[in-house]
């Protein structure tokens, strides 16, 4: 009996402000999960977007606790030694792989023991796999972009694509060899497709470069 109420005093104290939801069952996941040392918020954004969405708590909650899972999987291959996984690397890992992502493909990205910054990295893969870009070739552009341009491909791939008559491989294979090329630039990549065409063959009606990025971003 006093097992049960300490560990009451310690959900009510590990909870952040604002985790319940009127749903029993949901609130005790998010107090498991605050408990764990998981981060919350990604968890609470689900429950608020399947709240507007009118999806039915039942799913809300099955969303949540696979989220919870794929954090906790990611927490422990991503941490090496006493040092801890970044909790927005944990994150952006664990959405990776709700949206479909392997395992093997993410370990392949971010290893153990990797930053932060990695976690734009896997959005970025996310976006392109959701786009219908093959995850192996969305792999190959990730690695080979900077970081601060990272933003910027997703649309120059679509560009590519849309105005040169693409296929989607075909869209990667153009921009990949220009981005490095470009030493990593995207939009020093899309200037020079713009100039000399995707085959080499002058420029083509269609390629414009992509947006520059702002400095400090």
């Amino acid at each position: 009996m006093k097992r049960t109420v300490l560990t009451l005093m310690v959900l009510m104290l590990v909870t952040p402000a604002g985790v319940a939801h009127g749903d029993p069952v949901l609130d005790g996941l998010l107090s498991r999960a605050a408990a764990d040392g998981l981060p919350v918020d990604a968890l609470r954004s689900k429950v608020r977007e399947g709240q507007a969405k009118r999806i039915p708590e039942a799913r809300v909650r099955a969303v949540v606790q696979q989220l919870m899972q794929h954090m906790q999987q990611a927490r422990a291959w991503l941490r090496e030694g006493k040092k801890a996984a970044p909790p927005s690397l944990m994150v952006a890992v664990a959405q990776a792989r709700m949206a479909g992502l392997a395992e093997r493909d993410l370990k392949s990205l971010v290893p153990a023991g990797s930053g932060p910054r990695l976690a734009q990295r896997v959005d970025t893969l996310v976006d392109l796999r959701l786009r219908g870009y093959r995850t192996q070739d969305a792999l190959q552009l990730v690695r080979g972009v900077a970081q601060r341009e990272l933003a910027a491909v997703g649309g120059a791939l679509d560009g590519l694509r849309r105005k040169g008559e693409l296929t989607h491989s075909e869209a990667v294979d153009a921009l990949l060899r220009a981005v490095r090329a470009q030493k990593g630039s995207v939009h020093r990549a899309m200037q020079s497709l713009s100039q000399h065409g995707v085959r080499g063959q002058g420029p083509p009606a269609s390629v414009a470069p992509a947006a520059k990025p702002k400095k400090g971003r």
